[in-house]
């Protein structure tokens, strides 16, 4: 009876197809069945004469790929009825650049191949992308001939065809029909639970749900399939492959499960399985937990790769291994460790003699010296642009494309020079533009240098937004010291602070998340605490809070190191020196054509003077409402060629003054200022500048040894802490007023 009903259903979508466009139905039924013998299956394969019909079912013990059965219907069908060049087939329908070298893989040889690397904040963007792509294709496709497609069991598909069904159903075609069929007592994954509801909910709202026999609308299923019980062939090269492929396809939860189903063969049935398969096998789960953003496992995965590396020709295996590290390093923020695994496989491929290897080394350097690639934004979307401005542009030689175009506008660049910004330029674009037979000037993108140098209006705008945010962050200092030891949090801290920035009139939102950290908390550059995992503020130590905001006046980002109660002597040491050199290197005068490299030594100075050390930069370049770390400027003074060259400072550029001590489990230090470069004056020497300060908020100087300060460092505590009351004292009275006296007090 129920195979009847079913077959009704197919028939009464497939004498739709071509007259509308809702013809996406399910079928839902509540004990189990295959189609494959159904007559009318039989009837509509053999008549394709008006349609083509393709059928799928999915078993409840065997891996579901990704895009399955829309990959094999399209290559099935290009061949058939199409012909010719698939990438040329791509390019009509649209397809991102760099899925097609995905796609055209899979349509020659059934393996995916893609050479650049995905980037994890753009993995949303990427995926919508595909599927987008699969499903246009299914429409270009049907403009050629119609297409039916049933799927029996549609709950066990991947999360990459459920997405392309509800693409489907968003994006209705007539020349399309398809019907799921769906047992209802068996329950698909949970990592397609969010959009299988949306594509219910949907197909609900369009009456478009047929319930067959005794299924009715149920939403908690009867059974649940176990990845344990999910079948493979014991053919890990092919088994390896299919989730290789997956991944590829950008469907990370279906990777994930392939390999877990491959990592139980190995591990509880004594499956054998040679060491180049294994080794090929870590490094796709690797790359499948880094992009579902899972590090420790992807580290933990990453070490097994490397005791498989066989001891002759190793350099190409090690590069990967140290890039897959420095990645999860990188990810986890852990960035000087991620440095080191940079370098290592810069080296290694280097020594393989590998151009690919090269290049991901040197893009993974640059990445992690913009603190990771969290803080890069691309253009994903279209940005709507009014005709002025585009006319504007055009009057200036400058044209627009969509984004979306860029790559296929790299085919036909006819200029003779191109100049190319190494550090920001992709693997596939230089390799597009080597091959166009153009010379290439290595240098410098200018899009950054102007970024860099703020104008007048830009400078006056930070300027006035630093007094707002100082009042801020200076009436947090107040509350935290009043309210250290009554049970409060480093994540109520940092919660408190935000508030106080989120009440400014045109704050927009935070810079970067504000780090909070107590104690030895605090010696970790970059931690990060949660309401689960956060330490409890005592009325002793100090508490360190990096945090900034963004505004339409622009981006601060300031550090204190507050006390909250009674500090030793090596603390004390170690913070007046850190003050001193922040105020030192804030005080500088110098030559026009000094870099950061000649600079940072007024900062690191005093520490160095007592042993003393910290393992980064002395600060970094900051954008205006754009990205809180910037280049090219900034502080450092350790040149690595090639890698982390600074320009030479100019006015209007913005940079954080930042240097710190760090001293694990024990405690860590930072006092940071955000300073302008400006023109100070010219004599016969050349032209001299100077900073100014824009970050507007006391320094705590209940820590600090006035025995380690000369008159000069005196002089410039005081200077700054009279400015600061200067500005802020307009907007404060009372108590809160008598407090501000307090901490900008003379020593």
């Amino acid at each position: 009876m129920i195979e009847k009903y079913y077959s009704g259903v197919i028939e009464q979508i497939y004498n739709r197809i071509g007259k509308e466009t809702r013809n996406i139905v399910m079928a839902n039924y509540s004990n189990d069945f295959s189609i494959e013998n159904l007559e009318v299956i039989r009837r509509y394969q053999s008549n394709e004469d008006n349609v083509f019909f393709a059928y799928s079912e999915f078993s409840y013990n065997t891996l579901v790929g990704a895009y399955e059965p829309f990959l094999d219907i399209i290559c099935n069908m290009h061949r058939r009825f199409i012909g010719g060049s698939f990438d040329d087939f791509q390019k009509e329908c649209g397809v991102y650049y760099l899925h097609r070298q995905v796609l055209n893989s899979y349509y020659e040889t059934g393996e995916c191949f893609r050479e650049e690397t995905v980037l994890l904040n753009e993995v949303a963007y990427e995926q919508r992308r595909m599927t987008m792509a699969i499903a246009d294709m299914l429409k270009k496709l049907s403009e050629v001939k119609p297409l039916m497609i049933v799927i029996n069991r549609f709950q066990m598909a991947s999360k990459s065809s459920i997405e392309t069904i509800k693409y489907l159903i968003d994006n209705p075609c007539t020349n399309i029909g398809i019907v799921l069929g769906v047992n209802a007592i068996v329950k698909g994954t949970d990592s397609t639970v969010e959009v299988w509801d949306r594509i219910v909910e949907s197909l609900e709202d369009r009456s478009a749900i047929y319930y067959i026999g005794s299924a009715g609308p149920l939403k908690n299923n009867v059974k649940t399939t176990n990845d344990d019980e999910l079948y493979i062939t014991m053919n890990f090269e092919q088994s390896i492959q299919e989730a290789s492929n997956i991944m590829e396809f950008l469907d990370f939860e279906q990777a994930k499960r392939g390999c877990r189903i491959i990592e139980h063969k190995l591990k509880f049935e004594d499956a054998w399985i040679d060491e180049k398969s294994l080794r090929r096998f870590y490094m796709v789960y690797a790359r499948t937990s880094v992009l579902l953003g899972e590090m420790s496992k992807a580290i933990e995965l990453t070490n097994e790769y490397k005791a498989l590396i066989p001891k002759n020709d190793s350099e190409h295996y090690l590069s990967l291994y140290y890039f897959m590290k420095g990645t999860c390093y990188m990810y986890q923020g852990k960035l000087e460790k991620a440095g080191n695994s940079a370098k290592s496989a810069y080296d290694y491929a280097v020594l393989a003699e590998d151009d690919t290897l090269i290049f991901k080394a040197e893009l993974l350097s640059v990445m992690i010296k913009m603190s990771g690639w969290y803080n890069i934004f691309f253009c994903v979307q279209d940005i709507p642009v009014s005709d002025e401005i585009i006319e504007k542009l055009q009057k200036d030689g400058v044209t627009l494309k969509p984004y979306e175009e860029f790559y296929d506008f790299l085919d036909t660049i006819e200029e003779k020079v191109i100049l190319v910004d190494m550090k920001r330029i992709n693997y596939c674009a230089y390799k597009k533009i080597c091959n166009c037979g153009v010379e290439t000037v290595k240098t410098l993108s200018p899009v950054t240098s102007m970024k860099a140098v703020k104008n007048p209006v830009e400078i006056k705008n930070l300027s006035d937004v630093h007094i707002e945010d100082g009042l801020a962050l200076t009436r947090f200092m107040f509350w935290v010291k009043e309210n250290a030891g009554k049970g409060i949090t480093e994540k109520d801290a940092a919660d408190y602070l935000d508030n106080e920035r989120a009440k400014i009139s045109d704050f927009i939102e935070l810079s970067f998340e504000t780090i909070s950290a107590y104690g030895a908390n605090a010696a970790m550059m970059h931690y990060s605490a949660t309401k689960d995992n956060c330490a409890i503020l005592k009325p002793e130590g100090m508490l360190l809070v990096d945090s900034g905001g963004q505004y339409m006046r622009g981006t601060t980002d300031v550090t204190r190191t507050i006390v909250l109660g009674p500090v030793n002597d090596e603390i004390k040491k170690a913070y007046t020196l850190t003050l001193k050199g922040m105020l030192a290197l804030a005080d500088a005068r110098f030559l026009y054509g000094c870099t950061g490299f000649n600079l940072d030594i007024l900062a690191r100075g005093p520490l160095w003077e007592a042993g003393l050390d910290y393992r980064c930069g002395t600060g970094h370049g900051v954008g205006y409402l754009l990205n809180v770390h910037e280049s090219p400027n900034g502080f450092r003074w350790k040149h690595i060629l090639g890698q982390n060259d600074l320009c030479v400072m100019e006015p209007g550029m913005v940079t954080s003054d930042e240097p710190g001590v760090y001293v694990d489990g024990k405690y860590g230090i930072r006092i940071e200022n955000e300073i302008v470069c400006v023109r100070d004056y010219e004599n016969e020497y050349g032209t001299f500048l100077k900073f100014k300060m824009l970050t507007c908020a006391p320094i705590d100087l209940e820590a600090v040894d006035v025995s380690y300060l000369n008159e000069k460092d005196i002089e410039r505590i005081n200077n700054y802490h009279s400015w600061v009351y200067e500005q802020l004292s307009p907007y404060m009275c009372g108590e809160e007023l008598e407090k501000l006296k307090r901490a900008t007090v003379r020593i």
